[in-house]
């Protein structure tokens, strides 16, 4: 953006790019059945407004930003909406969770002959402290 020479970027232009390229890319990944079109809409506009404010936030201030669209939708690696959709889904873990007696119900059913490897072990055991 350069207001001299008149590249000067719309605010609410951005936005609505955004959002139109959020659907594209989640009309691709195809995982929104059952939604309705007021709920995907909003579903847009969240993750392109994620996705803009965190690119924006993650460069320093003192350098140049080069702003791909695209790039800062991705639903993988350093981007808002990866982190939208790992709140979304520790979010749903917790819903799961009988999180009122502190501890985690399982539903998953384990082979009484499955040994953990030593990283699991670990994990689990910091996985019930979770609560606390």
């Amino acid at each position: 953006m350069k207001s001299r020479e008149g590249t000067v970027v719309d605010a609410d232009d951005l936005i609505a790019e955004m959002a139109k390229t959020a659907k594209e890319i989640s009309e691709e990944l195809g995982k929104l059945e059952g939604y309705s079109d007021d709920e995907k809409d909003t579903l847009y506009s969240t993750i392109g407004l994620g996705a803009l404010k965190y690119y924006i936030l993650k460069v320093d201030p003192k350098k140049r930003i080069l702003f791909d669209p695209k790039e800062s939708i991705d639903f993988q690696g350093n981007t808002g909406p990866f982190i939208q959709y790992t709140y979304a889904r520790i979010q749903s873990i917790l819903r799961k969770a009988d999180t009122d007696s502190g501890v985690i119900q399982s539903t998953v059913e384990v082979p009484h002959n499955y040994k953990l490897h030593e990283k699991e072990k670990s994990l689990l055991k910091q996985l019930q402290l979770f609560p606390k």
